[in-house]
């Protein structure tokens, strides 16, 4: 039970779009739900042709081989048996407790987190309408805003395509 997103580039030609970014979400108990994401790895492009995208879902799925692509995955919270609840380090960026707080580290290709230090991403909620916002490389400045955006879409099962 997953749910995927898929970030485009901009259309090349006819029906080629470059793939700039894919998104897993997985959530299949009532434990923190796990995104991985997946990115080239920038020595090659990934395109889509006549309706036969999503090369970087396939990676993320373990069905394409994995050498060529960049991989991400959420650092696992802790769980606060005090106050139980699951809680995790935003280095005071992030102020509230909220579903949409994720922190995303360097993975190798079986996302399987680098190190802790490796943090490319942070996204968490400040105050009832704000959300803090921290990216580094590899990311650029679009995937993350994209990654961002997808926390937000709470259909199950279905794919969200970002075009820009």
């Amino acid at each position: 039970m997953c749910t995927h997103y898929l970030l485009h580039g901009q259309r090349i030609s006819g029906s080629l779009r470059e793939e700039l970014a894919a998104l897993r979400f997985r959530k299949p108990t009532d434990a923190p739900r796990r995104m991985h994401v997946v990115l080239p790895d920038g020595t090659a492009s990934f395109s889509s042709r006549g309706g036969q995208e999503g090369q970087l879902l396939a990676a993320a799925e373990g069905t394409m081989p994995r050498h060529q692509f960049r991989y991400m995955v959420n650092s696992s919270p802790t769980w606060d048996a005090n106050r139980k609840v699951y809680r995790m380090n935003f280095h005071n960026r992030v102020h509230r407790a909220s579903s949409k707080n994720f922190q995303l580290l360097k993975a190798d290709s079986s996302f399987k987190a680098e190190m802790p230090e490796s943090l490319a991403m942070q996204f968490g909620r400040i105050d009832e309408t704000g959300f803090s916002f921290d990216a580094a490389w590899p990311l650029s400045p679009m995937q993350a805003f994209a990654i961002a955006l997808s926390v937000f879409d709470d259909r199950v099962y279905e794919a969200l395509r970002v075009y820009y």
